[in-house]
């Protein structure tokens, strides 16, 4: 049981879409932990609106499928439109250790830092992973290092922290994503401060990994390698 942490300076940013079997396990993981929170319904087509209103959860609905990155935008906005200093997002299929949440909230509250990554390497070791996953994290290292020269052990978990600084910029610049080549600009040209901290990724409730698909993998890679080395350097966003 996640140890409670009570606190109204952090929101918990759920992005939801089709999680209608699972969704409802997830909000009571952060609720049971003291956190609050707002479920992002990214215009599913399951019963994810349902059971967020029939539940009375704390919730919003995009009016059309905008993927992640904009999905997380709407919780960015949310969280500073009700005086958030810091949120976390925390995906709604279950894999996600509540946890970790605490650990990550010392480090960003206490330490001056702006994005906290959650790793799942520096400490459990699992030897599961399959070659195209190995792959692509080794991949995105490298290109990450040689971007911004900061080490980074897990760029694509899904479970980050941001503060205000970090969620203010997300909103004005459209072009920025929740991924590994957002977080190497900011470090490389907005001289943001990166952390990482331990955790573990728990067994799927429901569905499939991203990844599974190779040639989504392809894809992402292209994208992200694009990114990270021709889009990111004319790029113009400054604070």
């Amino acid at each position: 049981m996640a140890n409670k942490m009570k606190n109204n300076k952090l929101l918990v940013i759920i992005p939801a879409f089709n999680e209608g079997k699972v969704i409802l396990n997830t909000v009571n993981k952060v609720i049971d932990a003291g956190l609050d929170y707002v479920v992002v319904n990214d215009c599913s087509y399951d019963a994810t609106d349902l059971i967020c209103k029939e539940n009375k959860l704390n919730y919003i609905s995009n009016v059309k499928n905008l993927g992640l990155s904009k999905t997380m935008r709407e919780g960015f906005k949310y969280a500073l439109e009700n005086n958030y200093e810091y949120s976390v997002q925390f995906d709604g299929d279950g894999q996600h250790d509540i946890n970790t949440i605490l650990e990550m909230y010392n480090i960003i509250n206490n330490k001056n830092i702006d994005i906290v990554l959650a790793n799942r390497f520096k400490k459990f070791e699992n030897k599961n992973y399959d070659k195209d996953k190995e792959f692509i994290w080794k991949i995105l290292r490298n290109l990450i290092k040689f971007n911004c020269k900061q080490y980074i052990s897990d760029p694509t978990n899904g479970l980050r922290m941001f503060n205000k600084k970090f969620m203010r910029s997300y909103i004005k610049f459209k072009k920025f994503e929740v991924e590994p080549s957002t977080i190497s600009y900011c470090i490389r040209k907005l001289n943001m401060k990166v952390s990482e901290v331990e955790t573990q990724i728990l067994p799927r409730l429901e569905g499939e990994s991203y990844f599974n698909n190779k040639w989504k993998i392809f894809k992402y890679l292209q994208k992200q390698f694009r990114r990270l080395l021709i889009t990111n350097y004319f790029w113009l966003y400054k604070i």
